[in-house]
């Protein structure tokens, strides 16, 4: 969804030659997007605690319940949306994504084993007592923002996309 934000506007052109600054720009193509992934998963939570489940016993307290999804979608939606400006397509973005979830899933063991475990995109969710969690929280935010702030300097170059 966050590389189809951005550059899938109809109106993309009107708005470069307006007087709207890129942050905007990508803030208004963003925001939306991480707002469906919030009510998502707070759906997810109250539909799953009212049928019993508790998550507190794996997961421990509500910080890390709420990490669980919180940082794979800023991490995603980073990466989603600065493949996307760097192509100047939103397929490129979308495949590039799935890309790397899918490596990152199905490689998941190399990845906690080795220097990968930094970028461990679901390290949270499935393996919730790895002792590298908060160093993978802290890199994977980091990287988000290092994505997202690229993203915003590509923007600035309007002629790509027009």
């Amino acid at each position: 969804m966050a590389a189809y934000a951005v550059l899938d506007n109809p109106a993309l052109e009107l708005r470069f030659a307006t007087p709207i600054s890129a942050a905007q720009t990508l803030l208004e193509g963003l925001v939306p997007t991480f707002m469906i992934q919030v009510l998502c998963a707070l759906t997810y939570q109250v539909f799953a605690l009212s049928l019993g489940v508790e998550f507190f016993p794996m997961f421990g307290n509500c910080f890390n319940v709420q990490m669980i999804w919180l940082i794979p979608t800023l991490a995603l939606i980073a990466l989603g949306c600065l493949s996307a400006i760097a192509a100047a397509q939103t397929t490129t973005g979308a495949l590039f994504v799935g890309m790397v979830w899918l490596v990152e899933l199905v490689a998941r063991g190399w990845f906690a084993e080795n220097n990968g475990k930094y970028f461990l995109v679901f390290m949270s969710s499935l393996m919730p007592d790895h002792p590298d969690l908060i160093p993978n929280y802290i890199s994977l935010s980091i990287l988000s923002l290092t994505l997202l702030f690229a993203a915003w300097a590509l923007l600035h170059r309007q002629e790509r996309f027009i």
